[in-house]
């Protein structure tokens, strides 16, 4: 659930535990401090009107007030418990198919519910410590009782020997009671460092969402400001418009690795420019030598050779055959559109697993179609466009 969190539910949390934790402890202390003044024969003042309030009750009555009070503190730890598990199932395994908001008001449920744990949790503790102070007062009280006895029968040696043996078994009692004070308040502290160690452990292990993460299917996501994500295949896009095809289009020059590429991407790519269901970013000038521009216009066609008719993809395209050399271009053109699971090979599922943040938390995940190097052109069967412009294509 921890990994479900953000930070700052973590730190209200924590902060909310940190508050109740560190008034238990207080009163543990203040506990011990009494249990000193008990065993030489002082009682602290609070503790006598404790023993006003609790008079007209028998220790067994309390015992089994106390009873009642933790076993149904159990049960509603347990049915805490049971949500819980119920909230990670769906946060961990369902998270993918949930809306934004569905897993905002589960974050919010989950907040609600750890912080109610963390209260039973305390809760239990105190009751244990409260019936651990009864008996202790209750004895405190029945020593003082048995020394005026005491006073009354100086005359009877036999009888004053009995209630001082009754007297210093209480004592032991008291003793261990003191030594269970200590325990429990020792208990208490170790209880804070190891709660403060998680929530220290939860926050730090939390792993912030990358520039760049690669996955082994080959599919790359790129984190836009922590606001958007970009899913792209590397290998595709630069085996298109690589040196070592065949293909007719404009080829990348300097831009020949992925390193390259994300770097370009994450320059030019912004949570404003991605808007909409499809995004055209066109004419980039990203200021590095991107690949060569062998779009001309039929008219300058002259220039470089011969026009031919070639099919591009099931088009006809003007193609010339130069023995020039294709001017270098600074000038990039990118194409995405939303997201599609259907084509992203897996790539939202392993983004989850690894980071426990489904696509849909997101403003928006776009993947990118296309990008190529040059002046910006549309898509092979755009005929108005084509009619009047040619492809340059060395010899």
């Amino acid at each position: 659930l921890f990994d479900a969190l953000d930070n700052k539910t973590i730190d209200e949390i924590r902060s909310a535990f940190d508050k109740d934790l560190q008034q238990l402890i207080s009163d543990l202390r203040q506990e011990k401090r009494d249990e000193r003044k008990i065993r030489h024969g002082s009682k602290p003042i609070h503790t006598i009107f404790k023993r006003i309030f609790k008079s007209n009750r028998s220790l067994d009555k309390q015992v089994i007030r106390d009873g009642k009070k933790e076993i149904r503190l159990e049960q509603e730890e347990e049915g805490v418990r049971k949500s819980l598990k119920q909230l990670l199932i769906t946060l961990t395994r369902d998270r993918t198919t949930l809306s934004k908001g569905q897993v905002t008001e589960l974050k919010k449920k989950a907040r609600e519910l750890l912080l109610r744990f963390a209260t039973i949790v305390l809760q239990e503790f105190k009751a244990i410590h409260e019936a651990e102070v009864d008996v202790e007062t209750q004895e405190a009280d029945l020593t003082t009782e048995i020394k005026e006895v005491i006073k009354k029968s100086k005359g009877n040696s036999k009888v004053c020997e009995q209630l001082q043996a009754i007297i210093s078994k209480i004592e032991s009692h008291l003793r261990t009671d003191f030594y269970v004070a200590k325990r429990m308040l020792d208990r208490a502290k170790a209880l804070e460092q190891n709660v403060n160690g998680r929530f220290v452990q939860a926050k730090e292990g939390k792993k912030g969402i990358p520039l760049v993460t690669e996955f082994p299917s080959g599919m790359v996501v790129l984190n836009v400001k922590n606001k958007k994500l970009v899913a792209l295949s590397p290998d595709y896009l630069l085996g298109k418009h690589g040196t070592g095809t065949g293909q007719v289009g404009s080829k990348f020059n300097q831009l020949d690795t992925s390193t390259k590429l994300y770097k370009v991407l994450a320059r030019e790519l912004s949570p404003n420019k991605l808007q909409g269901g499809r995004v055209e970013l066109k004419n980039l000038d990203t200021g590095v030598n991107v690949g060569k521009d062998g779009l001309i216009s039929v008219d300058d066609s002259m220039k470089w050779g011969t026009v031919h008719v070639e099919d591009v993809r099931g088009n006809p395209m003007n193609v010339v055959y130069t023995d020039k050399a294709i001017p270098s271009t600074s000038l990039l053109n990118i194409v995405l559109v939303g997201f599609n699971p259907q084509f992203g090979m897996n790539v939202d599922k392993d983004f989850f697993v690894k980071y426990s943040k489904a696509f849909n938390e997101f403003e928006g995940v776009y993947a990118v179609l296309t990008m190529f190097p040059g002046k910006y052109a549309p898509a092979a069967n755009d005929k108005t466009f084509w009619d009047k412009h040619a492809i340059l294509k060395n010899n």
